[in-house]
């Protein structure tokens, strides 16, 4: 399956269904660059067309923008989705691009914690989607 298969354009977003995962890809005002708002599970069946997704967006970024991932409608992460949001993570660092992680809720939290990432990432309250 290809990036453009499974991208469906929705208003002023593109949208991806994987297994159980949604993903819809926005242009943030602010802070200025990208947001990821993912919905489901994060886990084995998911984690790499996420990653893939994630990868291939960052194609589209220029330094010094911000890719923000929202976790705040995933259900269940596996460590599997955790690593993926590493590799993600080492990815923006090589490209000079920030990744921010927004709206976790507490069991995904735990779950990052309990791995020992919680370090590792940036963390923000919010964002503002472009209109």
């Amino acid at each position: 399956m290809t990036l453009s298969e499974v991208l469906r354009p929705k208003a002023n977003a593109l949208t991806l269904k994987a297994s159980r995962l949604s993903i819809v890809l926005v242009d943030t005002a602010s802070p200025p660059g990208l947001a990821l708002l993912l919905s489901g599970d994060l886990d084995t069946d998911s984690s790499g067309m996420f990653q893939f997704f994630a990868v291939e967006s960052l194609q589209e970024m220029k330094p010094p923008s911000t890719l923000i991932i929202d976790l705040s409608a995933v259900s269940y992460i596996s460590s599997t989705g955790v690593g993926s949001l590493a590799t993600i993570l080492s990815e923006t660092k090589r490209r000079s691009i920030k990744l921010s992680l927004c709206g976790i809720p507490k069991h995904v939290w735990n779950i990052i914690d309990l791995l020992g990432f919680t370090s590792f990432f940036s963390f923000i309250d919010s964002y503002k989607a472009c209109p």
